[in-house]
């Protein structure tokens, strides 16, 4: 398969992963998959996170790297940035809903992981992907790697 590619990795029968071949665009999007597992099994108990707990610190890595993949769009002059970033806010809109509702006893806590990671998986193949196929385009002396690590 082509690097470009969308290659899914059964990591378990529950949780796919999804690589780009850049490293450290795959390095975060794993723990991002990791966060949402870890949904799944807390405990409350010493050294492990409540749900609620856990959600915080999903919701917090998932903005952050948010944050970072806009600006790489932004540094790059992605021209599909806009749509991007829409896709980026409408997952922003679901949470704060979805806490809501949470909160008010309207949804199942045990629903969201599989959500999250549908979600996600999803946003990989119909946003980030692309990305990266047009920075393949746009900086092909460059390479994906040096023209995103170029930003710092």
């Amino acid at each position: 398969a082509k690097a470009a590619e969308v290659s899914v990795i059964r990591a378990s029968a529950a949780r796919p992963r999804v690589k780009s071949g850049v490293d450290f665009i795959d390095a975060s999007h794993q723990r991002i998959f990791k966060l949402i597992k870890a949904l799944e099994s807390p405990t409350g108990t010493a050294g492990h996170p409540t749900f609620k707990d856990a959600l915080a610190v999903l919701l917090d890595y998932t903005g952050q790297h948010f944050r970072e993949e806009e600006e790489l769009m932004q540094f790059t002059e992605y021209p599909y940035y806009e749509a991007h970033k829409a896709d980026h806010e409408k997952a922003a809109t679901w949470i704060r809903v979805l806490q809501k509702e949470m909160d008010a006893g309207r949804v199942d806590p045990n629903a969201i992981p599989q959500f999250a990671a549908e979600w996600i998986t999803a946003h990989l193949r119909d946003y980030d992907f692309h990305f990266i196929k047009w920075i393949r385009k746009a900086h092909p002396s460059a390479g994906v790697t040096r023209a995103l690590s170029r930003k710092g």
